[in-house]
């Protein structure tokens, strides 16, 4: 499992990106402010904890600010990862950030799916907190079957439908996301929607349940206000970290978010977990 310390310290190479130097500072001493990042990011990682990258082709769509694929460039030396995303200032950022570093196989370029070639090139696909942006969720999952070696993995980490999330504090249960293009998804939505595109699902788990569901609260107090959430999200930081880090190294009965593990079959078969594995 990821370390405390790592955990702590995902999305710190972003002090490379930041123009302002008291923000870099701050990014150098304790990475980012918010813990919500890190946890669905952390819960990635450990899902692929134990596999061997080095030799390894890997491909994180909608990479963000590539939390993930720094740390795993550093684990794995011998793997070849690229970053894509639509926010070409994101992209510039990481980029920024692997030249200051040296992290010299590690690459990012701005784009979205559709600009992927059409050959199985990558042994590894990762899609966090992506399909939920997308009206076109089945493309992008049928796109990464494509693009992916058989016998290759898939981690894709996507939110509960918020109608169904389990909150803590009153004023996050009417709390929802503007730029979510549908309701989030069900265990058997994503999970039918995965199988649909060829792949095959080999595993689902929950992410974000009670402690980092606090993680995010805590975060986020006074959500409509960014001054008094910067501040609460200062003062109650070191309280989350805790609280996530925490949740995203626990098996989970229930969460708010799924993270699901698939691969692409070396033959046409397709198989759907039952309903008692996948919740």
């Amino acid at each position: 499992m990821l370390s405390f310390r790592d955990f702590v310290r995902l999305g710190a190479d972003q002090q490379y990106a930041q123009s302002n130097p008291l923000a870099a500072a701050f990014f150098r001493l304790v990475g980012p402010l918010g813990t919500h990042a890190r946890i669905r990011n952390a819960r990635v990682i450990n899902t692929l904890w134990g596999m061997d990258l080095n030799g390894k082709r890997v491909l994180d769509v909608g990479c963000g600010h590539g939390y993930t694929l720094f740390w795993l460039a550093r684990r794995f030396p011998g793997a070849t990862l690229l970053g894509m995303d639509i926010d070409a200032a994101q992209i510039a950022g990481c980029r920024r950030a692997t030249e200051a570093t040296g992290v010299e196989n590690l690459h990012f370029r701005p784009g979205v799916y559709t600009d992927l070639p059409d050959d199985a090139a990558y042994d590894l696909v990762i899609a966090i907190d992506v399909l939920e942006h997308l009206h076109e969720d089945e493309a992008m999952l049928a796109k990464i079957a494509t693009v992916l070696r058989p016998g290759g993995t898939v981690v894709i980490h996507v939110p509960l439908r918020h109608q169904v999330q389990r909150r803590i504090l009153p004023a996050f249960r009417a709390h929802t996301v503007h730029d979510h293009v549908r309701d989030e998804y069900l265990p058997h939505e994503i999970v039918e929607k995965v199988t649909r595109a060829g792949l095959q699902v080999d595993r689902l788990a929950y992410g974000f349940g009670w402690w980092g569901e606090l993680g995010f609260e805590l975060n986020n107090l006074f959500w409509q206000s960014r001054l008094l959430r910067n501040l609460t999200a200062l003062a109650t930081l070191p309280i989350a970290l805790w609280a996530g880090y925490r949740d995203a190294c626990s098996r989970l009965p229930f969460g708010n978010s799924m993270v699901l593990l698939a691969s692409r079959p070396h033959t046409s078969g397709r198989v759907i977990l039952s309903q008692s594995e996948i919740g």
